[in-house]
């Protein structure tokens, strides 16, 4: 009887095994972001790797480019999330429930321009996205690790300016059009002006983030905006990385603050995300 017994309980065990197995690659899951947002929910995009134990893996958190395509920005990182064993996840900001700059901007303004509250934003929800991509797989990771590119890198550099979260682990931005300088004196989104009590430059400046900019992305093409503001800060989006880079060394150096980010220049590179997306993934995990 006893035999029959652990034999029906290790039926019992194996079936239950198969029901909650994990489905490895490509899939999605809906977010609860009522606490940071009007918008209830939104799409998280994902890939598992084939292999490998979930709980023990790092998560990199990729944010999509103003095309608004979340796929796009996993399926660049699937064959580096196969090498280093690496969750990869992207919010989907669509421009449907976040028009116009909202995604850009993280969320941080209502539509007449006025400030949302403090922690009422898309970059806070990032944060509690992780989270529940934690809760969903078990993974004991705390800290994640930040990438965008163009529009995606503007997010990455803002959130990390006016929303300093410590569950930031390493940050790449690539190849943003345009920057949000820890400057007081200009108004944002240019500066921090109007919203400096958000920013944190001291930390932001010390922080471990990697400007990755391709040397050939030099054409004002895929909407580069031309702003007298934005041209001032160079006339591409390799001189605009180099001068906001520049910007922060200075600060670092007239706060008396370790200068925490790195500058990669990617020689040949244009305004490509799949080639910054690799290269991020070295950066993080291949050295």
């Amino acid at each position: 009887m006893k035999i029959k017994f652990l034999f029906i309980l290790a039926v019992a065990l194996s079936a239950f095994s198969c029901k909650t197995e994990i489905e490895r690659g490509t899939g999605i899951w809906r977010a609860s972001i009522s606490d940071f947002s009007d918008i209830d929910s939104v799409n998280v995009h994902y890939y598992l790797p084939s292999e490998g134990d979930l709980r023990k893996m790092d998560v990199v958190v990729t944010m999509h480019g103003n095309g608004r395509d979340p796929w796009a920005a996993v399926s660049y990182w699937k064959e580096k999330a196969e090498e280093y064993g690496v969750v990869i996840i992207a919010p989907e900001f669509s421009m449907e429930e976040f028009p116009g700059s909202q995604y850009l901007y993280g969320g941080l303004q209502n539509p007449d321009g006025t400030y949302r509250p403090e922690g009422r934003s898309l970059f806070a929800a990032v944060d509690a996205i992780f989270e529940q991509a934690r809760d969903r797989w078990d993974i004991r990771a705390e800290k994640y690790y930040l990438f965008g590119h163009s529009a995606g890198s503007q997010f990455v550099h803002r959130m990390l300016l006016l929303h300093p979260s410590e569950r930031v682990k390493r940050a790449a931005a690539a190849n943003a059009g345009w920057y949000t300088f820890p400057d007081s004196e200009a108004v944002f989104p240019y500066g921090t002006g109007g919203c400096e009590e958000r920013a944190d430059v001291t930390t932001f400046v010390g922080r471990d983030i990697t400007l990755l900019l391709g040397d050939a992305d030099t054409i004002p093409n895929y909407g580069l905006r031309m702003t007298p503001e934005a041209v001032r800060q160079g006339i591409n989006r390799f001189q605009r990385g180099l001068t906001f880079y520049d910007y922060g060394k200075s600060l670092a150096d007239s706060l008396g603050v370790e200068f925490g980010w790195t500058k990669v220049v990617c020689p040949g590179v244009d305004h490509n995300e799949e080639k910054m997306a690799h290269s991020a993934a070295d950066i993080f995990f291949g050295e």
